[in-house]
């Protein structure tokens, strides 16, 4: 089946209204990991450092310094067999990036790359294929940004954020996200492919497709260690 391509351009729509004076719930994660809480002896830790992948600590906190390594993320059910799904995660770049960068792998159900250091591509494969691409974003080196997006697959609703703000909407027909398969989920890169050059930290699943609103608030629940370690 050919893919389908939808790239950012002038007349996409980048916000939603929410009205303030009304509270916004945010659901429960149905998993959440970030550098502080890793533990290696722990035989139930959720992530595993693969590679040069190591844990970073800075003062009382830590995060994931990912150089020449990445994550495993096993075959954790928060990833899997999902009518709606939302993903989180704040990444932060050492250098200048070059080329295709794996920063979120479901093989062959879904992934996240960053492009050329500017740009983001989120690719669907289970179902039907489409690939968004949001270009010419400031992602510079050494700053924190987090990234993600909500999805419903029964409304083919999705929407990409960065740091809060929607980025990309669009209408995603046919896809689905099955059982898991043969590989495991990955995160910061894979063995085949570019890893990032930096770190990340905050990696967070919700079994929902969140509206702007809630997104907002998942980033005000992360504010204490936002923009640099946990």
């Amino acid at each position: 089946m050919a893919a389908n391509y939808v790239e950012n351009d002038d007349d996409t729509p980048l916000s939603n209204n929410t009205d303030d004076s009304q509270p916004i719930t945010l659901p429960a994660a149905v998993f959440a990991a970030d550098g502080e809480s890793f533990s290696a002896s722990d035989s139930d830790n959720a992530i595993g450092l693969r590679g040069s992948a190591s844990v970073a600590r800075e003062g009382s906190g830590a995060h994931y310094d990912i150089s020449g390594g990445w994550l495993s993320l096993g075959k954790n059910e928060a990833l899997f067999d999902k009518s709606e799904l939302s993903i989180f995660f704040d990444i932060q770049t050492h250098s200048e990036q070059q080329g295709t960068v794996s920063l979120l792998s479901n093989h062959m159900k879904y992934a996240i790359d960053l492009v050329n250091g500017d740009t983001l591509r989120f690719s669907f494969f289970e179902g039907a294929t489409h690939r968004i691409e949001v270009r010419d974003l400031d992602l510079s080196s050494q700053d924190w940004n987090n990234i993600g997006f909500s999805f419903d697959t029964e409304t083919g609703s999705f929407t990409a954020y960065l740091n809060g703000e929607v980025i990309k909407t669009a209408s995603l027909d046919g896809v689905e996200i099955g059982e898991a398969s043969y590989w495991e989920v990955m995160l910061g890169g894979t063995p085949w492919t570019q890893s990032l050059d930096g770190a990340i930290d905050n990696f967070t699943v919700y079994d929902y497709a969140l509206d702007e609103g809630q997104v907002k608030t998942h980033i005000e629940t992360i504010s204490d260690d936002f923009w640099g370690v946990s």
